[in-house]
Parts: structure tokens; C-alpha cells; sequence
């Protein structure tokens, strides 16, 4: 028998070679397959298709050649996470199509193929269901190319003695309810409590005599003791016990043979064909704790018998030759290899027959007993596919892909729009539902997402290079749970227990290479991926509008070279790796410092501010307000190390969830780094993260985080941060690319299979930092050539009036003679040496800050050139050490910045010789904009302006108590202080301004004092009154358009009460008699209290410009969130 079977392997192998498909074109991209339907299977088993079904289908029968014919699909199973060498788009089943041979579909004419229903064991997920559907659809078409074929071998009729007469059958309960710690993806059906007893029956027919049955159940507990399980059958038990949970692990089983698949009981061989098991579990005085079964499951051998019913068995024996035996053969009787897509059938009358079969560890087979038929519903049996494969394939290969679901295409439309015009991507949106039509028959399933990427990756030269999953996922791909709010699944692993082991991943979508996607250690990322968290399209439009807001010119500024630092303080009673947290990212600042020398590091360490007890607990407030101060002049990057969790930063709630979804600095959206514990762990829909907060605020907060959606380990926090610095900051290099490009290249050297996929990249994946590149140099002080001035006499004085000339330089150190724009710089006091206070009994760090900005001013370039004067304050330190001058320069559209800095120049001493200066500077103080009038009204959130002058300048380095400050009600204890707010007009250093938003203001009658120095410390102060009004529900206050008379097009102003919000807004356009032309609906986010984007072309709703004259508009805006609405009605002239 032995050179029987491999002469018939070698035969099937080569079958398998002529007839598999290629999968180089997707099959609704083969011309040669004209027409689709769709139809389901209700049972797993061969299936039998018949010209009447065909017809039922509302297929063409008569005009089918019967060996195109080709059935696609898993049904359902779940598509395999790991990869095969060749890209899978639609699975093709291999058919038996009988009578096929004269080209014609006769009335005796069939279909078998081998269909799956959701009750199959998957050995990646290792579950009997499946979890992301309960439907298992296929698609069934024809056309001119001859479809995959399975190979018939009839049997023979004679069996050998030796012939294997049983195999190995499993019986199984499993039901999905329960997902324990709301992660990972395994779930539960039954949840015992304490001392409950539940009972199972299992069918388990023609057991082979002399053999046993193994029964085993998969259990679980999430009790913090250890519990235990009781299995019973008859008169056999047998208990194991479940170790308890702790701060990282939600749920345990059982670490012994009773969790694993095969026996924990075995019984004899059982007559009744069936047997009951009962369950018991043990709460050991934990009556809060639960247990839970995965599943329970019998296994035996199974007598290979055609009267006992169809099954799926595997083999005992790893012989790699061996014959099968089946009895009680009948004409519906056939083994189908689920592996090698080879069917045996028994010769003609027979009712016994052996079949020659090739095994593996791996091999399945089908004992077929009675053909099943298949299902369909009228209103879906015929598929359209979409175009959408034809139309991205028709264009230029697609470098930016947006998938979200078709809820939400008129949102991605608009951020794919915007990469398209501003970044000159080629970019696309393509919906799940598309994908899931093209990829895995209709059904959801990750794995179809991941092919459709890797199909456009390949089949497009690896072009692509952005994935923007576009809205929210949850661990619940099935919405079992109430207000599941997912829009794109994501990958979640099998420890569904661990809280530092068990994570969420997007990266599972661009490990694109052959053997990756179970998200090994070796799995390495191709793509940047990015994931866009919301979960409505309001907040959709919230943070489309960010991107839009942040890449536009007008939000460049001099906080572009600014990162910030922010650590936890160290605990007591943890060990030396808690004090590692401030250390080593103190450390990690000096080294970005020391590689890109143009940053400005402002370093906040919680442990160097005042501790505070509260009702709450322990609060630093001090950091608070530094970080909020911080955030309004903007910085590029905040990096957070510490302990956190869902609802905040720190044990003491640096960041809790109501700052991050209140911070007001619109416009300047710093990158937060958030190397903590579960800050972002957006998957559970039933508990909002105070990350998820930070990032959808819509004007305020996050533009991208790096982020934790499950708790990590410092170490490993501590490595990741520095590669992940190394490819931020592009070390060594002015290749910036994107943050998630960054994070991408990162991973793929980080180590940890499972702790690396804690860190989510939160943010369109395109998105850079607006990091200048070098360099800007000193020419001149004070006219002389820098380099004739003396070392020594390279010095700033207080009272000193110094005149800086400079220079723009490209890469290669030649003047930029093309550059025209305007140049910020900044001058810096000296170094600072500042040491935490050890708040918790911890030891104390020394560490090294910036000195107090002793300058900020605008200057104009011109041909690469710029020069800028002012005077050094009489409150710097007057001790002589190195000042710090930083730089950053703009072109005119400011589409180009080059930054730099220079620390040779000492600052310290003074200026005995300075002319006297007795006044004050003169101050003007504004709320919302500059036509406001002392004693005015506002709404509760005002931007504070305020305009300066003085001969000599403002001192705005805040020495000897000499800060600008304003008192809100003459509060003396905690005044708003504004220093760093402050910069001076362009090209004059004796005018400047500042800007500060003041926000949520009670209601009621105000009085706000404002108070500032010269730099020869004269002060002045200027005090205002004010009301603040209630902005509860929306009011347009007033609007204006301009140009009036309109030409050919005039814009709508809208003052209104209601920033920060996504509002309707509604125009009409109405002819004095009353008779409406025009009008227009759109949504339009407010970051404040106008709007200005709002336009009328002077046209009907025909497009004709419209006759001279009068004409009256209606403005209405709508307000969903406090579910209110205005409208304000005027005139306007067409001239």
C-alpha cells in the first residue's frame, strides 16, 4: 500500500499545482467572471447545489457552462491571521461539479463543496465559534475561465484488514457572553456564582468499542482568592483550583491538564450515547467572584459509519500512509480531506469502502453521510460588487488609505481631501463594508482588513505608506454590550487576563510579510498606521477640523521649537525604578537637547513643585497650572513618565479627565507621550479614558498621542522612550516623518512581543511635528561682525540695548538670499539648578532648567537677513554665566522654518551707565478682541488681550517679583501671571502684546486688574470691569458681512456665545418680497466666539448672478449640545 499512497500524493500534489488559483487579480477584477450571487450555509457539511437551487438564485442557468463555475468564501470561519505566502483576497473552494463535462448544466446535474458554519475548531483564536460573526455567507458566480476542482479517488470496495475503522471526534458546548476583564478575545458563556451547579449533555454517538471518552471544560474565575471548579460525570469528579487576581491580572485558569483539551475524566464506553457532566464552583469566601465556562467537550474515537450520522474527525495515528474503512456506505457517503481538497467516494453499490489517505499532524477529514443544502434570501441573493477595487486600481498608486465605516464617509472625505491638497498624498477612503464584501464574503473579520492592505501594498509596488483607521474599536466585535460605539476593529490578543500581556493592536494591519500576524517578536510593521478615535460624527468633525487647524500657517509660531517634560513624583515604599521615572526622563530631555540644540525644553517635574493634601488626596496644583501655562503658549511635545490609569496622570491627578476635556489653547496642539499605565485604553466603550479626552477635545488637548492602552513595566517604558525619541527627533538628520512613521520604525526595534503593542500611536498617521530645520546664526552684535567681537566682550548686561543681526542658512552653511519672513527669537537668562523636595519621603533629584526668558520678539527677514534691538531687564541674575538665545523663522506663507540657537554670549552684570527711565509702560486691556469697552459683556471664556509700550520694553523676565500678572477680582493669592505670553510687535521692541485665554469665568460682574514693569522696572497697571453673561444656550450677538455692497462674492461674520463647539449653521437669501434664492446648510466648528468662513457668491439656486439690488439673509445657528438655536436676520446691497 505504501508506494500505492505516494504514488498517489505525488498525484494530488501536482492536481493541487494545475488547478489553484492565482491571486495576483482579485476575482471582481477578472473580466472572466460575469455575474455574482450570494448564498449561506446553515450547517457545516458537504453541501449539494442543484440546477433548481441555480435557478432559485436567479442565475442564467441554461446560458452556464457548468466549469466556470466557482464558489467563494470561508462561510464561516474565521480568516487566518497568519500569513501564507501568496495574497489571500476571496477564498476559493475547491468544487465536485457533476456532469460538468459536456459544457451544459442538465436537470442531474449538481454541485457538492464542502461549506462551514460558525461551529469549527480555530487553533489560532482556540475557540469552536466564531468571534466576529454569526453568518456564513459565500458567493457562487461563472463566466468564461474554468474554476478550482477537487480530485474525486474512488475507494475500493475491499478494505484491508488493517484499515482504520474509527477516529477521533470531538463533541462541544460553548456560547459567548462574557469577556471577563473587558480585553482580549476570548469570551465566556456561563458565569457561576458561588456554590452554583449547572449540568451539560453531550452527544456522543458510535463510540468505537474498547475505547474511552476524554472530557474536559475550560474554565475561568475572577475571584481575588483562589477558587476552584468541580467536574462530575456519574460517579468520576475531579477539582482544580484557580489561583486569585491581582492589580495586573483580571481573570486566571487553571495551569494544569484540566484546562487543556484533552482529559481531566475518562470514561468507558458509553451505550447511551450521550453523557451529562456537571459543573461546581467554589468561590472560597470570595462571594463577589464569579467563574466562567469557555467550554466543556468530549473526546473519543468515533466508529467511521455511514448509518451514525456526518462528522469531522481527524486521525490518532501519525502514520503518514494509512487506509480508512467506512461502513454503511451509501451513494451520499464520501470522505472530504479539508486539507488537500481530495474527496473519496465509494465505488458504485458499495457498502463498505477504504480510501488511501496521506496524514499530517494538521489533517482533517469530513465523514459526509447525507448531502445539506444551502440557504438564501431573496432580497440579497444577487451581489453587485462594489467598484470601489476598480477605482483605486485605475488610479495612481494610493500612498495614504483611510478605512473607516460608511457612517462616516463624509467626514474621512474631508480629511482625505485635505492630504490630498496639502500634502499632495494620494489618498483614499474605502469603507469596512467594502472591504468586507471584497474580502471575506460580507462578513466582518480583521483578517479582511489586513488582506485588502496587504492586496494594495503588493499589487501597488509597496507604495503605500499611511493606514488611517478611522473611528473607535471596542474588545466586543459582536455589540453584545450596550452603546457599543465601534467603527474598525482592531487585533486583540488571546490572554484575555493580563493587563500588561494582553493587548489591542492596529499593528496586526500592516504586518504585511509572508509567516506574521499573530504579532510575534519577529512581526515587523511595513506601514504607518494610525487610528483616529470617536465615536459620532461630531466628533469626527472635531478632530478633522484639529488637523486641518494645526497643519495651517496661521497656527505656526514660536512654540514650534518648544517639548515638554513632565514626570510623577517618586512614591514611598516602591523601589528604585519609581525614582528612575523622574531620572531617566530628565535624562531623555538633555539627550533631545543635546541632539537637536534649536529645541527649548521646559522640564516639569511634580516632585519639584509643592505637595497638597486634599479631600481627594494628595494634588500638585502648582503643576497643574504650569502644565495648562504651558500648553497656552504651545509646545511641540509633552512627554509624560509615571503611573496613571484611565481616569488620569499620577496618583495625584495631574492630567484628570476634566482637564483634559477643558484645556483651552486652540491651535496649538501639542504631541502628548504618555508612557504610562492604561491611559488610553479606549477599547471598553463603558468607561471613557481621561487619553481618549485629552486627544477629542476640540480645542485643546492632544493633536496625536503616544499612548498606553493596557499598563506597562518602567523598564520597558524606559527603553521605549528613548527609541522612540531617536526617530522623533531624527537624530542625526533633518528627515523628520511623521509621528506614526516614527513609532512604526521604533517598534520594529523594540523588543517584548507583547509589551510593545501596549503603545498605540492615537492621530492621523500623516501627521508631523512642526520641527524647523537648521540653521540660524548671529552675524553681528551691536553692527560689529561677530567674529570680531572679543569672547569678553560677548556679554548682556542688565539695561544693556542691544542690537542682534542675523542670518537664515541652508543646509551646506551658504546664506538663504531667497528667504523673506519673520524670525522669533528668544533670550534666555542663565541655566537654572533646581532639585525635587522628596514630597513622599523619596530621595531627591538635582536637575537643570532653563532661566527665565528674559526677551521675545519679532523681527522681519529679508534676503535671508534680519536684525533685532531691545534691552536686557534690570531683573536678570546678575551673576555671569551663558545665556541661551533660540531662534525660529518663517517664510512669508509660513510653508518653511528653519530654527537655531547660539549660547555664546555670556548674560550677568549691569549697565551702570544706562539713561534713567522713570515711567511706566502704557497698558491696554481687551476681552475676546479689541473693540471691547470697559465694563462690557462677555461670555465665560474671553481671550484676555493686552497691548504695551514703554521707550525701554516690558520686562517679562518676572525677577524680584516683577511679573505681568492679572488679579481676577483683585485675588492676591493666586494671580494669572503672563510673562511668558508676552512678545514684542514686529521690528519694535518698545511695543508688544500677549494673549491668554480665560476660561469658564463665573457668571456675574468681574474686575480684572492688569500690572507689568518696564525693563527698568517701572510698573503700571490698568484695571477694567466686566459682566459675564450666560452662554447656556446659543445667541448670535451679531453679524456683519463684508464687502457690502457684494459684487461677486461676500463673507458672514458671526459673533456668538458659544465657542469650542460643532455647530448647523444655516443661510438663507431672500428678495425684499420675501422670496427665497439661495441658502445653504453646513456644519462648521467654532474654536471662538466667530465665525468667519461662512461665504455667498451672489448667485440663485440655479447659478445666475443675481440683479442689483436689496436682498435680505437669515443666519440661523444650532447648537446640539445645549439643544438650542438663534436666528438673526439682515440686508445686504448687490451692486
Amino acid at each position: 500500500m505504501r508506494n500505492k499512497l505516494l504514488a498517489f500524493f505525488f498525484f494530488v500534489c501536482g492536481w493541487n499545482l494545475i488547478s489553484a488559483q492565482s491571486l495576483n487579480t482579485h476575482p471582481f477584477l477578472d473580466e472572466t467572471m460575469v455575474s455574482w450571487r450570494q448564498f449561506s450555509v446553515e450547517e457545516t457539511g458537504v453541501h449539494k447545489i442543484t440546477k433548481d437551487f441555480l435557478s432559485k438564485l436567479d442565475l442564467p442557468v441554461q446560458e452556464i457552462d457548468p466549469r466556470t463555475i466557482r464558489i467563494f468564501g470561508r462561510g464561516g470561519q474565521m480568516l487566518p491571521l497568519k500569513l501564507g505566502d501568496a495574497v489571500e483576497t476571496l477564498y476559493e473552494n475547491a468544487l465536485i461539479v457533476k456532469g460538468e463535462e459536456d459544457g451544459s448544466f442538465d436537470d442531474a446535474d449538481y454541485i457538492l463543496f464542502m461549506g462551514y458554519a460558525n461551529d469549527t475548531w480555530n487553533k489560532e483564536s482556540e475557540t469552536y465559534l466564531n468571534l466576529y460573526h454569526d453568518t456564513a455567507q459565500y458567493y457562487i458566480t461563472y463566466g468564461t475561465s474554468f474554476g478550482k476542482r477537487a480530485l474525486a479517488m474512488e475507494g475500493t470496495a475491499s478494505p484491508e484488514t488493517a484499515a482504520v475503522t474509527d477516529a477521533v471526534y470531538t463533541a462541544f458546548l460553548e456560547e459567548d457572553k462574557h469577556n471577563i476583564g473587558s480585553l482580549g478575545r476570548r469570551w465566556f458563556g456561563k458565569r457561576f456564582s458561588n456554590d452554583k451547579e449547572e449540568s451539560f449533555t453531550l452527544e456522543t454517538p458510535n463510540v468505537a468499542s474498547g475505547t474511552q471518552i476524554d472530557v474536559a471544560a475550560r474554565v475561568a474565575s475572577d475571584g481575588s482568592n483562589t477558587t476552584s471548579f468541580r467536574l462530575t460525570i456519574g460517579g468520576d469528579a475531579d477539582a482544580k483550583s484557580i489561583s486569585g487576581t491581582s492589580k495586573t491580572i483580571v481573570g486566571s485558569a487553571p495551569s494544569t491538564s484540566f484546562n487543556k483539551l484533552r482529559g481531566m475524566i475518562h470514561l468507558p464506553q458509553n451505550a447511551a450515547e450521550s453523557i451529562t457532566a456537571k459543573l461546581l464552583y467554589d468561590a472560597n469566601g470570595d462571594l463577589s467572584s464569579n467563574g466562567y465556562l469557555d467550554f466543556i467537550m468530549a473526546q473519543y474515537q468515533r466508529n467511521l459509519d455511514g448509518a451514525g450520522g456526518s462528522f469531522m474527525f481527524s486521525l490518532a495515528s501519525q502514520d503518514a500512509a494509512q487506509q480508512l474503512a467506512v461502513a454503511s456506505a451509501s451513494a451520499e457517503t464520501c470522505i472530504w480531506e479539508l486539507d488537500g481538497d481530495v474527496v473519496h467516494l465509494p465505488p458504485a453499490g458499495a457498502t463498505t469502502f477504504g480510501s488511501d489517505v496521506i496524514v499530517n499532524e494538521n489533517s482533517k477529514f469530513y465523514l459526509s453521510t447525507a448531502y445539506k443544502t444551502p440557504t438564501y434570501r431573496r432580497s440579497t441573493r444577487v451581489l453587485n460588487p462594489s467598484s470601489v477595487l476598480k477605482n483605486i486600481m485605475a488610479l495612481p498608486p494610493t500612498t495614504y488609505l483611510l478605512i473607516t465605516s460608511e457612517a462616516f464617509r463624509k467626514e474621512a472625505e474631508l480629511l482625505v481631501s485635505h492630504r490630498k491638497n496639502v500634502a499632495g498624498l494620494s489618498a483614499q477612503v474605502v469603507t469596512v463594508e467594502e472591504i468586507y464584501e471584497a474580502f471575506s464574503t460580507g462578513q466582518q473579520d480583521i483578517a479582511a482588513i489586513r488582506n485588502f492592505v496587504r492586496y494594495l501594498y503588493f499589487s501597488q509596488g509597496k507604495k503605500l505608506k499611511y493606514l488611517c483607521l478611522f473611528g473607535d474599536t471596542s474588545y466586543d466585535y459582536k455589540k453584545r454590550t450596550a452603546a457599543n460605539d465601534m467603527v474598525v476593529p482592531t487585533f486583540h490578543a488571546l490572554n484575555s487576563f493580563s493587563l500588561t500581556n494582553s493587548f489591542m493592536s492596529d499593528d496586526f494591519f500592516v504586518m504585511l510579510d509572508e509567516n506574521e500576524g499573530m504579532l510575534t517578536s519577529f512581526d515587523h510593521m511595513d506601514v504607518a498606521v494610525g487610528r483616529m478615535v470617536f465615536s459620532d460624527a461630531s466628533q469626527a468633525r472635531v478632530l478633522v477640523n484639529k488637523v486641518i487647524d494645526y497643519e495651517s500657517p496661521t497656527n505656526k509660531g514660536s512654540w514650534s521649537n518648544s517639548f515638554t517634560i513632565l514626570s510623577d513624583d517618586a512614591d514611598v515604599g516602591k523601589n528604585k525604578d519609581d525614582f528612575s521615572l523622574q531620572v531617566t526622563l530628565d535624562a531623555l530631555g538633555d539627550e533631545i537637547v543635546r541632539q537637536k540644540p534649536l529645541m527649548n525644553i521646559t522640564k516639569i517635574h511634580s516632585d519639584a513643585y509643592k505637595q497638597v493634601a486634599s479631600a481627594g488626596g494628595d494634588r500638585y496644583p502648582d503643576v497643574e497650572t504650569a502644565l495648562e501655562n504651558r500648553l497656552a503658549q504651545g509646545t511641540l511635545v509633552v512627554n509624560y513618565f509615571g503611573h496613571g490609569g484611565e481616569d488620569g496622570l499620577a496618583q495625584e491627578f495631574i492630567v484628570d479627565k476634566d482637564m483634559a476635556s477643558t484645556l483651552f489653547h486652540p491651535g496649538k496642539y501639542p504631541l502628548f507621550i504618555t508612557v504610562t499605565c492604561e491611559f488610553s485604553r479606549f477599547d471598553n466603550h463603558t468607561r471613557p479614558t481621561a487619553g481618549e479626552m485629552l486627544y477629542q477635545n476640540p480645542t485643546g488637548g492632544a493633536i496625536g498621542m503616544v499612548s498606553t492602552t493596557r499598563q506597562i513595566f518602567i523598564n520597558r517604558g524606559i527603553d521605549y522612550n528613548k527609541i522612540l525619541s531617536k526617530y522623533l527627533f531624527a537624530y542625526g538628520s533633518e528627515d523628520y516623518t511623521s509621528i506614526a512613521e516614527a513609532l512604526r520604525r521604533a517598534k520594529n526595534e523594540f523588543t517584548d512581543a507583547n509589551q510593545k503593542r501596549v503603545l498605540f500611536y492615537i492621530g492621523d498617521p500623516a501627521l508631523k511635528l512642526h520641527i524647523p530645520k537648521r540653521e540660524i546664526a548671529i552675524s553681528h552684535l551691536n553692527g560689529v561682525p561677530i567674529d570680531e567681537v572679543a569672547v569678553g566682550a560677548r556679554q548682556f548686561k542688565a539695561l544693556d540695548k542691544i542690537t542682534l543681526d542675523g542670518q537664515i542658512l541652508g543646509p551646506s552653511g551658504v546664506l538663504q538670499q531667497d528667504f523673506n519672513g519673520t524670525v522669533s527669537l528668544q533670550i534666555f537668562d542663565k541655566e537654572v539648578e533646581r532639585s525635587t523636595l522628596g514630597n513622599d519621603q523619596a530621595k531627591t533629584m538635582n536637575f537643570q532648567t532653563l532661566g527665565a526668558q528674559v526677551f521675545e520678539g519679532l523681527a522681519t527677514v529679508t534676503d535671508g537677513l534680519f536684525s533685532s534691538t531691545f534691552v536686557i531687564p534690570k531683573d536678570i541674575n546678575l551673576d555671569v554665566d551663558a545665556a541661551r538665545i533660540s531662534f525660529i523663522a518663517f517664510n512669508q506663507d509660513k510653508t518653511e522654518s528653519v530654527g537655531g540657537s547660539s549660547n555664546q554670549f555670556d548674560i550677568g552684570g549691569i549697565n551702570t551707565a544706562a539713561a534713567s527711565d522713570t515711567q511706566g509702560p502704557t497698558i491696554d486691556v481687551f476681552l475676546e478682541n479689541r473693540s471691547f469697552v470697559d465694563g462690557g459683556k462677555v461670555f465665560n471664556s474671553p481671550m484676555l488681550i493686552v497691548d504695551f509700550e514703554d521707550e525701554n520694553g516690558i520686562n517679562s523676565s518676572g525677577g524680584l517679583g516683577h511679573d505681568i500678572t492679572a488679579k481676577l477680582d483683585n485675588n492676591q493669592a493666586s494671580p494669572y501671571v503672563l510673562n511668558a505670553f508676552y512678545s514684542t510687535v514686529l521690528d519694535d521692541f518698545t511695543k508688544g502684546t500677549l494673549s491668554y485665554p480665560l476660561n469658564n469665568l463665573e457668571l456675574g460682574f468681574h474686575t480684572l486688574t492688569l500690572r507689568a514693569w518696564d525693563t527698568h522696572n517701572n510698573p503700571s497697571s490698568k484695571t477694567i470691569s466686566f459682566t459675564v453673561v450666560d452662554s447656556s444656550v446659543i445667541q448670535i450677538e451679531n453679524v456683519f458681512n463684508s464687502p457690502n455692497p457684494v459684487t461677486n462674492q461676500t463673507t458672514f461674520f458671526v459673533q456668538h456665545n458659544r465657542p469650542r463647539e460643532l455647530l448647523d449653521v444655516k443661510i438663507s437669501i431672500f428678495t425684499v418680497d420675501g422670496k427665497r434664492i439661495w441658502d445653504s446648510s453646513q456644519e462648521v466648528f467654532s474654536s471662538s466666539y466667530l465665525i468667519d468662513s461662512l461665504t455667498w457668491d451672489a448667485t440663485t439656486y440655479s447659478g445666475q448672478k443675481v440683479n442689483k439690488g436689496t436682498y435680505v439673509y437669515t443666519i440661523e445657528l444650532i447648537s446640539t449640545l445645549s439643544n438650542s438655536s438663534d436666528i438673526y436676520s439682515g440686508k445686504l446691497i448687490v451692486n
